[in-house]
């Protein structure tokens, strides 16, 4: 993965999410480094990732206090399920969603075949089943019967991390003012003299299947006008891209950190 700016102990894991300590204190200090060798620095007041999966990124920069500066911090996800989700975990770890005696292949159905009406309200608990039952972080891939069990036989170690990622988010940023809503990219007004981390679902990638929107060509297009937008200098912002693919179509843009 790379990051892309203008010219000039972790949580659960999500579709397209940072959850590998090594790649996430990466990006979280290739961040760090770029703001503090920003001249701008002093102005920055908020953070905000637009696509905040499951705030692994986030989590890093407020609980090593990186950005101690930061009076604001903003989370938007498009899925109200995963919105939900981080919401309960923040509050409450772990405490009010499955354990390994209720986490079943019949709930898990139940709720993969709920309805998908975006506009409804979040279902944590739907987000759990659908996120805590692959290897792959894929929303409901379907139900694996060793997702409880490792390789040597019978410990729950896909569920009791998750669930420990569940904890780490209230240990981490309980308290601390972080604000998740539910919110699509294109419906977030222009920040102002913020620093932008934004990590968009990747064209032709395989894990995408958020189930509330398809990010196609033109998509990706609005995208990056939309960034082009926030990245002019009558709005203070310090925006950064994460990108697989090569972004050297997009223009004005160049690569800071891989």
């Amino acid at each position: 993965t790379g990051m892309s700016c203008p010219q000039k102990t972790s949580p659960p894991g999500y579709q397209g999410g940072k959850n590998t300590s090594a790649l996430r204190g990466g990006l979280a200090d290739a961040i760090t480094n770029l703001v503090n060798s920003d001249p701008r620095k002093d102005a920055f007041k908020t953070y905000l990732e637009p696509c905040a999966g499951m705030l692994n990124v986030m989590y890093t920069l407020v609980a090593g206090k990186k950005l101690s500066f930061v009076d604001s911090w903003l989370a938007d996800d498009i899925n109200p399920d995963v919105v939900a989700l981080l919401k309960a975990g923040i509050a409450t770890g772990s405490d009010s969603f499955p354990t390994f005696d209720t986490f079943t292949e019949s709930n898990y159905k139940e709720h993969a075949t709920s309805s998908m009406d975006a506009d409804r309200e979040g279902n944590a608990e739907r987000a759990f089943y659908a996120l805590a039952t692959t290897w792959t972080n894929i929303w409901f891939n379907g139900w694996n019967d060793n997702i409880a069990t490792d390789a040597s036989g019978g410990r729950p170690y896909k569920l009791a991390n998750f669930r420990t990622g569940l904890d780490n988010l209230r240990a981490g940023l309980k308290d601390t003012g972080v604000v998740v809503e539910c919110k699509d990219l294109f419906d977030r007004d222009t920040p102002k003299n913020a620093i932008v981390y934004v990590d968009p679902p990747y064209m032709d990638n395989t894990f995408n299947k958020n189930p509330y929107f398809q990010w196609d060509a033109n998509m990706r297009r609005l995208f990056w006008a939309r960034m082009k937008e926030w990245s002019k200098p009558e709005h203070g912002n310090l925006v950064l891209v994460s990108e697989y693919a090569d972004v050297q179509d997009v223009d004005g843009w160049e690569c800071v950190w891989e």
